[in-house]
């Protein structure tokens, strides 16, 4: 399935080799996540909605759910691995991981 970028012919995007499992939205990024365990930041600005940044490897089981601050300056990520990773989007790098106790 492809997406229609105005009158032109479809783009057609891969974003996960597997299932997508979250999506978030900021001013700036479009964000995805799913079972490949990473974490992708898609530009909102730039023409044709480039990808910024892929986090590989974010969550070794796959992530399930993303949530940005009101800001947009940070994104949280939460694993079937059970920790909860918070990421700069600034700086495109991790800045706390948080493990659930039943994983510990």
């Amino acid at each position: 399935m492809g997406v229609t970028l105005g009158r032109g012919p479809s783009l057609q995007v891969v974003a996960h080799p597997s299932d997508i499992f979250a999506i978030a939205v900021n001013p700036a990024y479009a964000i995805s996540a799913g079972g490949d365990s990473s974490i992708q930041v898609w530009s909102l600005h730039e023409p044709g909605h480039p990808l910024v940044h892929k986090f590989e490897n974010a969550h070794p089981l796959g992530v399930h759910h993303l949530a940005t601050n009101k800001e947009g300056g940070f994104v949280a990520s939460a694993g079937f691995d059970g920790t909860v990773n918070i990421w700069d989007l600034g700086s495109l790098s991790l800045v706390k991981q948080i493990a659930s106790l039943s994983y510990l």
